[in-house]
Formats: C-alpha cells, sequence, structure tokens
C-alpha cells in the first residue's frame, strides 16, 4: 500500500490495529473519545471494518490450510498474494455453486477481535510536518467526509 500511495494513489487504505503506527497509507485507531464525537464513530466503523476483514480470513484459513499459521510456508510478498488471490476465488467459486464449506467449528474463534477496541493514549507531541502529519490530515479528512453530523471532539480541546 505504501507503494501505491507513493505513486498517486490517494483513495484506498489499509486498516490497521492499535499496534502499528498511523501512516498516509494505514489508518489506525484513535484514544478514546466521547460517545457523540467523530474520533468515535471512526474508531467504531474502523474496528467493524477490521472484523469483517479478519472473519473473511478466518474463512479462508479454516478452508485451505495452506494459509493457517500452523502450516508456515515461506514465499516472497507477490507470491503470497497470489496464493491468497486463488483461496479467495476459489472461495467465492464454491458459494456461486453453492458447494459445502468443511471447516472446523472453532476456526472463527482463533482470531476473533474484541467487540471494542481501546487504544491507550500516546504522549501528546506536536508533529508539524512529515508522514504521521500527513496521516494525521487524512485521518482527520476522513472523519469530515463520513461524520458530517458529529462533533470534532478535537474542537473541544
Amino acid at each position: 500500500m505504501e507503494h501505491f500511495y507513493n505513486h498517486g494513489e490517494r483513495r484506498t487504505y489499509l486498516i490497521g490495529d492499535a499496534g502499528y503506527p498511523l501512516e498516509p497509507w494505514l489508518m489506525t485507531p484513535l484514544p478514546y473519545y466521547p460517545q457523540r464525537s467523530r474520533q468515535y464513530h471512526y474508531n467504531e466503523k474502523l474496528c467493524k471494518a477490521r472484523c469483517i476483514v479478519e472473519r473473511f480470513f478466518g474463512v479462508l484459513k479454516g478452508t485451505w490450510r495452506c494459509l493457517s499459521y500452523q502450516r508456515v510456508l515461506m514465499y516472497a510478498p507477490d507470491i503470497a498474494g497470489q496464493i491468497v488471490n486463488a483461496c479467495a476465488i476459489l472461495h467465492n467459486m464454491r458459494l456461486y455453486y453453492r458447494l459445502p464449506l468443511d471447516m472446523e467449528e472453532n476456526v472463527f474463534l482463533d482470531n476473533a477481535p474484541a467487540d471494542h477496541i481501546h487504544v491507550e493514549e500516546e504522549e501528546e507531541v506536536e508533529i508539524c510536518r512529515g508522514p504521521r502529519a500527513v496521516a494525521q490530515r487524512i485521518q482527520k479528512q476522513l472523519m469530515q467526509e463520513w461524520f458530517p453530523n458529529y462533533v470534532c471532539a478535537w474542537d473541544n480541546e
């Protein structure tokens, strides 16, 4: 994604959890904010999207054991991406032709994300330029576009 961002792609983002740093191409959750704020709704939508992706990966890993972490196969990132894409295509074909999914029942519980995100607050550091400042501006712009009817908690600080 960083490569695509650096080559002009500005409306596609990866979604990360709080363990990842905010980047212009990687959106991460914010520290706790009040329920009626844009920041709160941004976190809710981000968490919901991550849950959907993680559930889908759980389905793929449960069906296609080569994707499971127990069967470590080392490939270059481009080959690994092709393998994941092939598994997703095969999964969609199984759905289209209504073939049964033979999966373990607990596949969804292996990587079940928490229902709510809690992000530890970091020290407030004023960064005026650089990738993090760009990422913060992008994050703020996304919140303004997606949640225009909610109050921005930053305006109250």
